[in-house]
């Protein structure tokens, strides 16, 4: 019995500690918005403690983002904003979502981080096909216009990922020849945001991309002025 009350200041001590000890995934730390990723499954962010980005997935953001919403994460986040972020309870991951937002979340942040890792493998193949191949995909993608240049228009396609089509490569309605330096523009009287385009993919070596051709269904801009 003196043996115990000997060793129970010893114990108190040991327990004031650990209850006292500050668990990691409670800690928050800062970080800054450094990239969105192209395509857009969450953005990338620097953090203190951290030498390489981490990457925020939509499944974590606050509130978690669900797959038909991503190209709105490019209008929540934007490059050098300031954010709190915590490690998640897997040590692996971040959040910006208090501990009681991520267990209020966590149905729907455990089935949205399901689909992103689907979504981001499914490209990561698609990317190296295309990059392989050095052809047109075989299979066609819709998307909606996010801009309008005068020597392109970018779309996005599945959801997530952002692709440009050169003025060249638009269906021969969709653009024009320029008369001084001859070369093709898009027609912006014939274009708007929001218009579907249905393409082929390949991949630009060069800018190290994927982008978008109407190609099967254009005629050139010289063909269509005969």
């Amino acid at each position: 019995q003196e043996a115990k009350l000997q060793k129970k200041p010893g114990l108190e001590e040991e327990l004031k500690v650990f209850e006292n000890s500050v668990e990691p995934h409670t800690i928050q730390w800062d970080a800054t918005v450094a990239e969105i990723p192209n395509p857009i499954f969450g953005v990338m962010v620097t953090m203190e403690g951290k030498t390489e980005p981490q990457f925020l997935s939509a499944a974590y953001m606050n509130p978690p983002v669900p797959i038909e919403k991503l190209p709105e994460i490019a209008s929540r986040y934007t490059r050098g904003q300031e954010l709190k972020v915590r490690i998640r309870r897997d040590g692996a991951t971040i959040t910006d979502m208090s501990i009681d937002e991520e267990d209020e979340y966590y149905e729907e942040s455990t089935a949205i981080a399901a689909k992103v890792d689907e979504l981001r493998k499914a490209d990561q193949e698609l990317s190296e096909a295309l990059w392989t191949s050095g052809e047109h995909s075989t299979e066609t993608y819709t998307g909606p216009i996010l801009s309008i240049k005068d020597n392109c228009v970018f779309i996005r396609i599945l959801d997530s990922r952002e692709v440009r089509i050169f003025a060249g490569d638009l269906a021969g309605d969709l653009q024009q020849q320029d008369p001084v330096s001859k070369v093709a523009k898009t027609k912006r009287d014939a274009l708007s945001v929001g218009m579907e385009l249905t393409v082929k993919l390949w991949f630009d070596y060069r800018n190290n991309r994927i982008c978008g051709t109407m190609s099967n269904e254009k005629k050139t801009a010289v063909e269509e002025e005969k």
